[in-house]
């Protein structure tokens, strides 16, 4: 089968079953951009695992509705396009391409965000890894990431 025959037999059974799903596995598929996905607004779990995603981005159709979204093993090195996502609870960034504490900064704004990295900052240099860890033990705002 074709690449563009089983891209057409997913995008029309996603459209056919749009309204039952709640969680989509999509890890392992060589996915490389995601794509925007208007029927699936009831969506609580988006998993993206292990694929070879560089981009977060056209998620804001799931702004409404996602709580989880696993990107762990991409190539993901910046942390755009989460912003709309104000229900997400629990994100899985470990074994990509963060290579700068900024990037979680960014993370401030999901005020119900836990996120994984334990070994998402694989790639940050000792100094800023210890940076990190400082900011988690000592807080100087409420809002604190959760590490596991």
């Amino acid at each position: 089968m074709g690449h563009s025959r089983s891209s057409t037999l997913i995008s029309n059974s996603l459209t056919s079953f749009s309204s039952y799903y709640r969680h989509l596995a999509l890890s392992t598929n060589m996915i490389d951009k995601i794509a925007p996905l208007p029927s699936l607004r009831k969506l609580k779990i988006l998993s993206l695992g292990r694929n070879n995603i560089r981009k977060i981005e056209k998620l804001e159709d799931l702004a409404g509705s996602l709580e989880q979204l696993w990107l762990s093993y991409n190539q993901i090195d910046k942390l755009d396009g989460l912003t709309a996502l104000r229900n997400l609870q629990v994100l899985y960034l470990s074994n990509n391409k963060l290579k700068s504490f900024d990037e979680l900064l960014r993370l401030k704004d999901l005020p119900r965000v836990r996120l994984e990295i334990i070994s998402a900052l694989y790639y940050l240099s000792d100094a800023v890894c210890f940076h990190l860890l400082l900011s988690f033990a000592f807080p100087t705002a409420p809002r604190t990431f959760t590490l596991w």
